[in-house]
């Protein structure tokens, strides 16, 4: 064991025996002289602790483990020191030694000032800190402080509460919301324009988008704050618009506005000439009229949208065909709620004839243990339908329909079959 240099444990297990055995051996066994390394000696070892002693002194440890944060091993690697060496100075010397991260050192005061009075979020106080959300969520639990509950319920402008001297309005689209101050400008800018349509190109946004967040912001009230624009009938605000819109103005509350928008969300309002424009253009809109009947095609006429054109497109390639919105859907790639609005308005016009599913074909699709669900409504284009399929495509310069039978005579803006196409689809009709 000694010339093998051996621990007394492998020794117990290439004898087969014990450790406590092999230690017993030892006890009553002369031990041969240790040879020391250079590295190792004695001698060696006892100047390295005389050096560690003169080096690590409370004021040094003072200055690089606690003001300079360094750790044991950083410390012991640039003063060329064994790190258990600098381990047994420092804990000579009555040093606090951290076996993990060292705790932040965070004002109880401060802490509960920032989180009670200002309402201000963990995560905000981390990174004002700077350190983790979960480190101030632990602290404020050691401090016996209740924690709001995560997410956008604890950000300061959800929870903070306006002063009273503030309008009841302003306090009640504000307080509890995430995006109140910027519906309020928002709508602050709209009124000045005479649709929301003008008011969005100038902040923006779309007027579906407007739309959604004055509505939000009438139902955080509880009170209709403008009178909707119609045709050429420009839109304005209701007497609880006008007070809303007098408290916006307010010295005090533009001040809390501005703190809470960024510059890119704070707008300017629209000069008089932007206004000017606008009213101009939104004036001079045309009305839209009654549609022109079709000249010898009845069925009642549409307006046509781009999605009702690729509609329109779809059937005259599957003119003799029955179908259903899915497989619409599937073939033009339009939105289903469009393909169904598309499909009702034609059907309402007379475009298209419907009939429910057979009993047969919906029993068979029920999923074993549940109902067959909703019955398919089949459609199909009738023959004055194709007509006015032909005749809107046609005006547009649409190509004609690969599966259509109908012909486009110029002189008389009709549409007409070929007298053998006409005869086939007679056949067809009978067949069926």
């Amino acid at each position: 064991m000694f010339t093998e240099q051996r621990t007394p444990r492998d020794a117990a297990q290439q004898l087969g025996t014990t450790i406590t055995h092999v230690r017993f051996a030892l006890e009553h066994l002369g031990a041969e002289p240790q040879e020391w390394t250079s590295r190792h000696s004695p001698l060696v070892s006892w100047r390295l602790r005389e050096r560690a002693r003169a080096m690590l002194t409370p004021e040094f440890f003072d200055r690089e483990y606690t003001q300079q944060e360094k750790t044991l091993t950083q410390i012991a690697q640039e003063i060329d020191l064994p790190r258990h060496i600098v381990v047994e100075q420092a804990e000579a010397v009555g040093l606090t030694i951290y076996r993990s991260r060292r705790p932040l050192p965070i004002d109880e005061a401060w802490l509960r000032e920032q989180y009670l009075t200002h309402h201000r979020s963990t995560y905000a106080i981390a990174q004002q800190v700077g350190t983790e959300d979960e480190t101030i969520r632990r602290r404020l639990q050691q401090l016996g402080i209740p924690l709001r509950p995560q997410g956008v319920h604890s950000q300061t402008v959800m929870v903070a509460k306006l002063a009273t001297s503030i309008p009841r309005d302003i306090r009640a689209a504000v307080e509890g919301t995430l995006h109140g101050w910027l519906r309020l400008h928002r709508f602050h800018i709209a009124m000045a324009f005479p649709n929301l349509t003008t008011a969005g190109t100038y902040l923006g946004a779309m007027q579906t988008a407007l739309t959604t967040q004055f509505q939000r912001l009438e139902g955080d009230i509880g009170h209709n704050l403008y009178h909707r624009s119609v045709q050429t009938t420009p839109q304005r605000p209701t007497a609880r618009g006008k007070s809303l819109l007098r408290g916006i103005q307010q010295p005090d509350v533009q001040t809390l506005m501005h703190d809470a928008l960024s510059p890119a969300q704070m707008l300017p309002l629209p000069d008089a000439g932007t206004i000017a424009d606008a009213t101009a253009a939104f004036r001079h809109r045309r009305k839209r009229g009654p549609l022109k009947p079709f000249d010898g095609i009845a069925v009642q006429r549409i307006r046509i949208r781009q999605e009702t054109l690729t509609l329109l497109q779809d059937l005259l390639d599957h003119t003799d065909e029955e179908f259903y919105g899915a497989q619409v859907h599937t073939r033009t790639g339009l939105p289903q709620g469009t393909v169904s609005d598309q499909l009702r308005r034609l059907r309402q016009a007379g475009w298209l004839t419907s009939r429910p599913e057979d009993d047969d074909s919906w029993m068979r699709r029920a999923t074993p243990g549940r109902g067959p669900g909703r019955r398919i409504t089949y459609y199909s284009l009738t023959p004055e339908g194709r007509s006015a399929a032909a005749h809107e495509l046609h005006t547009r310069g649409f190509p004609a329909p690969r599966n259509s039978t109908e012909r486009w005579d110029e002189t008389t803006d009709k549409t007409s079959r070929h007298p053998s196409e006409a005869a086939g689809h007679a056949d067809c009709g009978r067949q069926k």
